[in-house]
């Protein structure tokens, strides 16, 4: 299960568009687990909703994984 969250309103940084938290939970060999992670983007909301910004997160870490 992924969820997405936007936290719009909450912090005051200069060409700070958004800042997202994404949650995950899994079973890996018999045990739940789960993590929570967020990331700060100059992108506002007009440019990229919940959805857009889960779409550019998921390409960065494929990027990243096939660089590694």
């Amino acid at each position: 299960m992924v969820e997405f969250y936007c936290l719009n309103d909450y912090p005051d940084w200069p060409c700070l568009g958004q800042v997202c938290c994404m949650g995950r939970a899994g079973t890996r060999k018999g045990v739940t687990g789960g993590e929570t992670t967020c990331a700060v983007t100059s992108l506002g909301p007009a440019k990229a909703d919940a959805q857009g910004l889960q779409g550019i997160w998921r390409g960065h870490w494929g990027t990243e994984d096939r660089n590694h």
